[in-house]
């Protein structure tokens, strides 16, 4: 069966049309991004602060941060302000970069704030546990109005 020229135009404008159509080859990087193991982000009960530079040399390369929702997440140039608690004892931040994200393990702080009263007319109380090592003289509480 012969080809005219029109049936040769089709077959030529449907090659490049399915060529064009390929999509874009993923841009993944090829250098390490976080070196060795990252430490565990401990978070405070109001504000943390984390340098990014502690776990990437170069902080400009990060596309996006993810946090889990509970969190709110602030960029500021090398610095991530992280504000909220976590439902859980521990999660992840991940940093993406070129599509692949790194993650970083966050745990919620281990310690409390404590309201130790006392009734009395004492101007100072000495408080010992565990806390302190069992030395009194540690902890003094002194009176504040």
């Amino acid at each position: 069966m012969k080809l005219s020229k029109y049936n040769y135009s089709l077959l030529l404008s449907a090659c490049i049309f399915f060529i064009a159509c390929q999509p874009d080859p993923k841009d993944y990087t090829d250098k390490q991004v976080i070196f060795g193991l990252a430490s565990v982000i401990t978070l405070t009960h109001d504000t943390s602060y984390v340098n990014l530079e502690d776990y990437v040399l170069e902080p400009a390369i990060i596309d996006s941060i993810s946090v889990p929702p509970t969190l709110q997440a602030m960029r500021k140039d090398n610095m991530l302000l992280l504000v909220g608690a976590l439902p859980e004892w521990i999660s992840d931040l991940k940093l993406w970069v070129k599509e692949q994200a790194y993650i970083i393990p966050v745990q919620q702080s281990r310690f409390y704030t404590r309201t130790f009263t006392y009734k009395g007319l004492a101007k100072e109380v000495k408080i010992k546990g565990e806390f302190n090592g069992w030395n009194a003289n540690q902890t003094i509480l002194t009176l504040s109005n």
